[in-house]
């Protein structure tokens, strides 16, 4: 409660002052209403209900300019589902404090600005962004410093501590410090994106993302890992391409016990190639994903995945696919798809997409048989764009389950005497809307 009274005052009396404050144009107030009704029957089976539930989530902020290239962004969320709070006089209590920071701007005297705080951060999405989709966007503590190179290109330097290293030690006393030393638990990202403009509506876009994560019980870290990849961006009144290629590298620990390491080399590719012509805009989709066959997993994890990118908007709009280990047994995930996107550039837009997935490398059915089958998603979306910063869709997406997705849905008796497979077609439905201010 005291946390959610001081954030509250820190909003008020920034309002009081800025509004005192003679230089207006530097001041803008922003914030976010997100609504989505969901109907969630994906569990591939009839005999079950749907469940029902609505997410929300409220953010408001603002940026000021405190001093000659000196200024604040502090952005406030509250993000709940509906009924969580169980009683009308009761309150999670979960408003806070989503980003903040201080940003420097011409450091130094030259091209280069530099923020520091709380952030969210948007560059490669198989890599690193956040996803409106979520209830809370990803954010981080960390930096992030933009060098200016020339006109069409800038880099960004970027590291944030993504896991607390160490409890917030108040006073200094024996008891505190450990001896001899325990190994550093924390979790820590870092790594270099270029976004090159190479002509008008034609960018490059590469990313280098290091990642590591100590563990307490051992000499061995539980993550190091590195991400190389690129995107490739054109588009123009008719064609619309978004290529994407990258390799992750490094190891994992697979057992503290015995203090063995796991092989997470993986690949992927991603390709969005677009033609409007007119009416219609048909896209063809295809996304490739690594992953590890069932005899090397005791030594190799080979998903291509990354913990901060931008889930939702690869492998459908039902998001069967975003615990990857999961959902494909850990064989990976090909995606090879289709969307037609109707009235694209008007008011009322909608689209109708199909997906055929399958595992990066084959598994097998119930049988014992060889089979790469994940299954066949449907999606329907329907969009009316109010204003450039208002916009509600409706969309329902159907996912007939392959022979994989049996296997990892099936169940057994409590007295594992049957085991039952949950086959039927999976569905999903949702109303958005999403306004901007």
């Amino acid at each position: 409660m005291l946390k959610k009274s001081l954030l509250i005052a820190v909003f008020l009396c920034a309002g009081i002052l800025f509004a005192q404050d003679e230089k207006k144009d530097d001041f803008k107030w922003f914030g976010t209403v997100y609504l989505r009704p969901n109907l969630d029957a994906r569990d591939f089976s009839n005999k079950t209900h749907p469940i029902f539930y609505t997410m929300q989530r409220i953010a408001f902020g603002f940026e000021k300019e405190i001093w000659p290239n000196i200024s604040v962004y502090a952005q406030a969320m509250d993000s709940r589902v509906w009924g969580q709070p169980q009683n009308a006089r009761k309150s999670i209590a979960n408003l806070d404090l989503h980003q903040g920071y201080v940003k420097f701007d011409k450091l130094f005297g030259a091209p280069v600005s530099l923020k520091l705080g709380r952030m969210e951060y948007n560059f490669v999405p198989k890599i690193l962004a956040n996803s409106n989709w979520q209830d809370v966007p990803s954010a981080f503590d960390g930096f992030d410093a933009t060098f200016k190179l020339g006109e069409s290109a800038k880099l960004d330097v970027f590291g944030a501590q993504v896991v607390n290293s160490n409890a917030f030690i108040a006073l200094p006393q024996p008891s505190n410090y450990t001896y001899p030393a325990a190994p550093d638990p924390g979790y820590y990202m870092g790594g270099a994106t270029l976004k090159w403009d190479i002509s008008k509506g034609q960018s490059l876009v590469p990313i280098i993302m290091h990642e590591t994560q100590s563990r307490v019980e051992s000499k061995y870290n539980e993550l190091t890992k590195t991400s190389v990849a690129a995107d490739y961006f054109y588009k123009n009144s008719k064609l619309d391409i978004w290529l994407h290629g990258g390799y992750m590298m490094g190891k994992t620990v697979s057992s503290a016990a015995s203090k063995s390491e796991k092989n997470i080399a993986a690949f992927g590719a991603h390709a969005f190639i677009g033609y409007n012509l007119g009416i219609v805009k048909p896209v063809l989709l295809i996304d490739i994903n690594s992953g590890t066959k069932k005899e090397d997993q005791a030594k190799n994890n080979n998903l291509y995945i990354s913990s901060f990118s931008g889930k939702h908007i690869f492998l459908g709009d039902a998001d069967y696919f975003v615990n990857m280990a999961t959902a494909t047994q850990g064989l990976g995930v090909n995606d090879f798809g289709a969307k037609f996107i109707f009235n694209e550039k008007n008011p009322l837009s909608f689209y109708v997409a199909g997906h055929y997935f399958l595992t990066n490398v084959p598994g097998v059915d119930a049988d014992l048989k060889e089979t790469s089958d994940l299954g066949t998603e449907i999606d329907l979306n329907l969009k009316y764009t109010y204003s450039k910063k208002m916009f509600f869709d409706w969309g329902v997406c159907a996912f007939m389950p392959g022979e994989i997705t049996k296997q990892v849905y099936k169940i057994s008796d409590v007295d594992l005497s049957d085991v039952h497979l949950r086959e039927d077609m999976g569905l999903y439905s949702y109303f958005r809307i999403m306004f901007n201010f």
